[in-house]
């Protein structure tokens, strides 16, 4: 049977307050369907709710210090992905709520970046050239206006 709206919203909700990254997502949403799927929405009732009641239980031990929710918090690749990010932010590549257009940045990133690869696919060595790339287009967009 297919999740409900309810159960969604609540997937949804917790995914975010707990701060769990798309590529962490897609593991979770693959271990609790036993590899039938990565996407949260082919997720049906039964998988929806035990993967809640797992993450309500990573909540209820957030404030426990040797509990890390979020691995990417130690990344050394993270503050690079970030400083893209700044960049992608200076570019005005945003949606409406000034909010990063993820669909625009890795359309682009697979077209024209040097590894042509979604921005979290690229490893802590690769981003440096990746960041050297994504400036010297904002300052190409300097110089044209």
């Amino acid at each position: 049977m297919k999740r409900t709206l309810a159960h969604n919203n609540q997937l949804h909700a917790l995914l975010g307050s707990l701060r769990i990254s798309k590529d962490q997502k897609m593991e979770l949403v693959n271990a609790f369907s036993n590899n039938r799927t990565q996407s949260s929405s082919e997720l049906n009732d039964d998988e929806c709710i035990k993967l809640i009641n797992h993450l309500n239980g990573m909540k209820l031990h957030m404030n426990t210090p040797q509990v890390r929710v979020n691995s990417y918090a130690d990344d050394p690749a993270d503050k690079l992905r970030k400083k893209c990010l700044s960049v992608v932010h200076d570019l005005g590549w945003e949606t409406v709520s000034g909010k990063i257009d993820w669909e625009r940045l890795n359309f682009w990133l697979e077209k024209f970046g040097y590894l042509h690869k979604k921005l979290n696919d690229y490893t802590y060595e690769e981003l440096p050239r990746l960041i050297t790339q994504l400036e010297n287009v904002l300052k190409s967009n300097y110089e044209r206006n």
